[in-house]
């Protein structure tokens, strides 16, 4: 009677203490592990009341009850922090999914975004497209531009060719800071000068 009381009380200090940690752990729900801890704590009182009736235990039974407790400690804490290795990486994994998740929807929000504004740029180029299509003097005005600074690059390249280019450029300079500081009237001679300065990058 000694011996089985012994191992119920083993089993019963047993289940407190894995009990409580399953529900820290929510392995075991509170209420369940309530009513269970009521009637292992009831028998094992009445277990206790019998044992102190009958003969104390002896030495070797204390140590044989020590060293299994202690193991069952130790297996038990051993499963605990392998339950809660096992919650941190999987809590990492979900965080690092999470993380990925948010990075996708945030390039693919950009995505769609940069792909409207493209959209509209090509829809205001059409509707300009089509207005200047419907405007002959705008097309006409547009087209001579056109024109004129082809012509204007003509001109550059056939300037730049030439070695005296340096000393014609710095004559048309001086003469049009000389044509500053005078009344301002406008020739054929003035619209020539103004035209090579600005071919030739000057100001």
């Amino acid at each position: 009677m000694k011996r089985i009381a012994s191992i119920v009380i083993i089993i019963a200090v047993i289940f407190f203490i894995g009990g409580y940690i399953l529900v820290i752990l929510g392995k075991l729900e509170q209420a369940q592990y309530n009513q269970i801890a009521t009637i292992v704590g009831g028998v094992a009182s009445i277990l206790g009341l019998l044992g102190l009736a009958l003969p104390r235990l002896k030495t070797s039974d204390i140590k044989s009850i020590e060293i299994e407790t202690l193991k069952n400690l130790a297996k038990t804490a051993e499963e605990i922090q392998k339950k809660e290795a096992e919650l941190n990486i999987k809590q990492n994994d979900l965080t690092r999914l999470e993380l990925q998740k948010q990075e996708l929807e945030f390039i693919v929000k950009k995505a769609s975004l940069n792909l409207f504004y493209k959209e509209q740029i090509e829809r205001y180029y059409d509707t300009l497209d089509k207005q200047i299509s419907d405007n002959k003097e705008i097309s006409r005005t547009l087209n001579d531009i056109k024109e004129i600074e082809y012509k204007i690059e003509e001109l550059k390249i056939e300037i730049e060719k030439s070695p005296n280019t340096e000393s014609i450029m710095q004559i048309i300079e001086e003469a049009r800071k000389h044509r500053k500081n005078s009344v301002e009237i406008k020739t054929p001679i003035d619209a020539f000068i103004e035209a090579m300065v600005k071919i030739s990058g000057f100001k």
